[in-house]
């Protein structure tokens, strides 16, 4: 008998002290059916999916033609403390 094997009693094999013997070739139950490896889950792709849903919904929006228009207006609202009545910025 070879000083680096070991036999093993209950499955009549040798087994390598040094050999993985957690990986999905050397893993077998007693029948002699090799274990497949667990199955990820889509949960962990689901970030990096919203970001894809969220980027491609974004790129299909324009923006207002009056924007800066608008944000004017909230600094003058936002400076004077008051709701703007009429609108200042009309010829």
């Amino acid at each position: 008998m070879n000083q680096d094997s070991i036999e093993d009693p209950h499955q009549g094999r040798s087994q390598n002290p040094g050999g993985n013997s957690n990986s999905t070739i050397a893993a077998a139950d007693r029948a002699g059916r090799v274990a497949l490896p667990k199955p990820h889950s889509l949960f962990r792709y689901a970030p990096a999916l919203l970001l894809l849903v969220a980027g491609v919904a974004d790129s299909m929006q324009s923006a207002d033609a009056d924007l800066w228009g608008h944000v004017r207006f909230g600094q003058v609202m936002l400076g004077t403390g008051h709701l703007i009545r009429a609108d200042i910025f009309s010829y």
